[in-house]
């Protein structure tokens, strides 16, 4: 039990990581297109603090994946409910942090479609690393057979 907890508590502190670097990243690139097209684009300290939050908050709902009152249900499932709950949380976020104009129509868009792409990221790179570990693990168990 404890190694379980040991496991979630390390899956949400790399996805913490994971999004704050994509919300860095897309920020980022938004904020050159706007300098390239001439219009004033800066971020404040409320921003900052925000996208701390929102990462800790949306890692947290990984626990989705691990609570042993979903167990039988199926992985897809589990994915577009937390799809479905961390959009909300952070559209829910952009509104209280002031992250973008809710009276304009394309800035809700805007906000979800870089939420999207953070979300895509942030699972191939889970995959990806977790691939790896999976592997590593095999390789080492097979040597230890060899070694027998």
């Amino acid at each position: 039990m404890k190694e379980e907890r040991k496991k979630i508590l390390k899956v949400i502190c790399f996805q913490v990581l994971l999004v704050n670097f994509g919300i860095v990243l897309l920020n980022g690139i938004i904020g050159g297109i706007f300098t390239l097209t001439g219009n004033n684009y800066s971020i404040n300290v409320l921003f900052l603090i925000g996208s701390i939050i929102v990462s800790i908050v949306t890692a947290c709902g990984s626990i989705i994946f691990n609570v042993n009152v979903l167990k039988n249900v199926p992985f897809i499932v589990k994915l577009i409910i937390h799809y479905i709950l961390l959009g909300a949380i952070v559209m829910l976020a952009s509104y209280l942090f002031g992250w973008t104009d809710f009276t304009t129509f394309l800035y809700p868009f805007l906000i979800f479609g870089i939420y999207s792409i953070i979300y895509i990221f942030v699972w191939i790179v889970t995959k990806i690393k977790y691939l790896n570990e999976e592997e590593t693990i095999n390789i080492a168990l097979s040597n230890n057979k060899d070694d027998d």
